[in-house]
C-alpha cells in the first residue's frame, strides 16, 4: 500500500466542495394548502419507439486487489469479511457509467445493475445470488440515452428512467430482459428522470429535474403514471433557491406514501429537502435540512423502524484545516434528526465521502464511500473503496478498504442473508471507466 501523505493542493478543489453551508428555502406556487398544484402541460409524448436488445459479449475482467486494512473497534476481527467470494469488472465501450440508483437487490436473492454505456445506450445486467451473470443486454441503438434509475417491479420485471434527447423516458422490461413498453415526457427544454419506483396499485412514480416547466431554473419534476406508463398527474416544485434537483424516491411500506429527496443550491449553500406525498398527489409533510452534512446528502434509505438513514459528507475544522469526513444521519418517520455521526478513515487524506448506506441484518448499518490520498512519489491522487460497519447507534465497529484501480468510486453496498456484503460502483482508469460488483464473505 502506498504511504498516505497529508492533503495537498491537488485535492484542494475537491475539498472545497465539502465546505458549503446550507440555507433555508420555501415552497412557492407549486404547493398550496398542503396540496401539490398539478401541471397539465406535463403530458405523454407520443412515441412508437421499439427497443431491440443486443446480447452483450462482456469483457469480464478480474483483478480486484484485496487490500484490507483491518481496523476493528470493539468487535473481534472474525466478524469482518475476510475474502472475496465472487467479482465482476465489466466493460462495454469507453466511459461506461452508473450510480447508486442503478443497483437493485432482487426478489430471488440476486442483483440487477443498470448503466449508460460509453456510446450512450441503456445497459442492464442480471446477476444471480451466487454471482453468475444470467443475462446482459444493451438497448436503444441510434439514440443518445442517459440511464439514471431503476427498480424491480411486482411481476419481477424492471422499470427504468433517465433521459433521451432532453426528455424523460420511462421504460419497462421483463424479468428476462425483454423490452415491453416506453413512454416519454417533457417540454421544450431539458428534462430528465433521476429515480423511479412502483407505487401502490401498480403505477409508477418518477422524480427528476426539469427546465421546461417553472421559472426557467432547474426544478424537481414529479410524475405519477398508471401501470402502463400513462401520466396521471405531474408537477414541478418551485422554490426560492436558484436551482433544485429531484434526486431520489422511495415507497413508505406502511402507508404507500411516496418519499422524495431533493437537493438545492443558492450560491455556495446546499440543502436537502424531504417530502412525503400521497399516491394521489397530496403533500403530507415536508422538511428542509441544512443542518445535516451541510446539505450534502448522497443517499437515503428506509429503516426497519419506519425512519430513514442518510449518508454523505460533512466538514469539520481540525488542527487549522477543514477535514471532509464520511457522515451518516438517522431520521425518524417525520424527517426529524435522531443522531448524526462523522467517520474518518485513518491513513487517508482530508476528502472522504459516504456514497451509500444500508441497514444490516443486526439493525446496524453498512456504509461505503471514497477515501482519497495523495502519493507524492507518483505525483497524483488515489481513491480507494471504504467499507464501514456501524451499530444501530452509528458507532463504528470496523473499517476496511479495497483497491481496484487508481480511481475507484463505490456507490452501492448491501448485506446478504448469509451476512456477506455486495459492493458495486465504477472505476475510472485512464481512457475509460468500468462497472464493478463483488461479494465479500
Amino acid at each position: 500500500m502506498f504511504r498516505k501523505n497529508k492533503f495537498t493542493i491537488s485535492l484542494m478543489l475537491t475539498l472545497i466542495m465539502c465546505l458549503v453551508v446550507g440555507t433555508n428555502g420555501s415552497f412557492a406556487k407549486s404547493v398550496i394548502e398542503n396540496k401539490l398544484v398539478m401541471n397539465d402541460n406535463i403530458t405523454d409524448k407520443s412515441t412508437v419507439m421499439e427497443l431491440s436488445k443486443t446480447d452483450v459479449k462482456l469483457d469480464v475482467k478480474d483483478g480486484i486487489n484485496n487490500l484490507i486494512n483491518n481496523k476493528a473497534v470493539n468487535e473481534p476481527a472474525s466478524v469482518q469479511p475476510s475474502a472475496i467470494e465472487w467479482q465482476h469488472l465489466l466493460n462495454y465501450q469507453g466511459y461506461d457509467y452508473n450510480n447508486s440508483k442503478l443497483y437493485e437487490n432482487t426478489s430471488d436473492g440476486g442483483f440487477m445493475m443498470g448503466a449508460t454505456t460509453g456510446d450512450s445506450l441503456i445497459w442492464l445486467t442480471k446477476i444471480d445470488s451466487t454471482g453468475n451473470i444470467e443475462w446482459s443486454y444493451v438497448y436503444g441503438q441510434g439514440n443518445s440515452w442517459a440511464v439514471n434509475g431503476l427498480s424491480q417491479t411486482a411481476d419481477n420485471g424492471y422499470i427504468v428512467t433517465g433521459e433521451i434527447n432532453e426528455d424523460v423516458f420511462l421504460a419497462k422490461f421483463s424479468s428476462v430482459g425483454n423490452f415491453e413498453w416506453i413512454k416519454l415526457f417533457g417540454g421544450d427544454k431539458s428534462d430528465n428522470g433521476n429515480d423511479v419506483i412502483q407505487t401502490t396499485g401498480g403505477g409508477y412514480f418518477i422524480i427528476g429535474t426539469s427546465k421546461s416547466y417553472g421559472d426557467g431554473h432547474y426544478e424537481p419534476l414529479l410524475i405519477k403514471t398508471d401501470s402502463t406508463g400513462n401520466i396521471q398527474w405531474g408537477t414541478t416544485l418551485t422554490t426560492t433557491t436558484r436551482d433544485e434537483f429531484g434526486l431520489q424516491t422511495m415507497l413508505e411500506p406502511s402507508t404507500g406514501n411516496i418519499i422524495v429527496r431533493t437537493h438545492s443550491t443558492e450560491l455556495s449553500n446546499d440543502q436537502t429537502k424531504l417530502l412525503k406525498i400521497s399516491n394521489t398527489g397530496n403533500l403530507i409533510q415536508s422538511k428542509i435540512h441544512n443542518d445535516i452534512m451541510n446539505g450534502i446528502v448522497e443517499h437515503m434509505e428506509l429503516t426497519s423502524d419506519g425512519g430513514f438513514i442518510m449518508s454523505g459528507r460533512d466538514s469539520e475544522y481540525e488542527n487549522g484545516e477543514y477535514v471532509c469526513k464520511m457522515s451518516i444521519a438517522k431520521l425518524d418517520s417525520s424527517f426529524n434528526s435522531s443522531w448524526k455521526k462523522n467517520i474518518y478513515v485513518n491513513g487517508y487524506d482530508s476528502y472522504q465521502d459516504a456514497s451509500y448506506v444500508s441497514q444490516t441484518n443486526d439493525g446496524g448499518y453498512a456504509i461505503t464511500g471514497t477515501a482519497s490520498y495523495y502519493d507524492s512519489a507518483a505525483s497524483k491522487s488515489f481513491y480507494d473503496i471504504a467499507l464501514i460497519k456501524v451499530n444501530s447507534s452509528g458507532n463504528t465497529e470496523w473499517i476496511q478498504t479495497y483497491n481496484i484501480s487508481d480511481v475507484d468510486y463505490p456507490s452501492y453496498v448491501y448485506q446478504t442473508s448469509d451476512s456477506g456484503y455486495v459492493l458495486g460502483g465504477k472505476i475510472a482508469p485512464s481512457g475509460g471507466s468500468d462497472i464493478f460488483i463483488f461479494k465479500l464473505n
